[in-house]
């Protein structure tokens, strides 16, 4: 697997999961 592949995945994932942190803590009114 190219070095290009891994990079592009972690930062896909880092993005999915920055998105769904802040949709779950607006949905609960919680910070951010």
């Amino acid at each position: 697997i190219p070095a290009a592949a891994i990079a592009a995945l972690a930062i896909s994932v880092n993005l999915v999961a920055d998105w769904v942190l802040n949709r779950t803590t607006s949905l609960k009114g919680g910070r951010g």
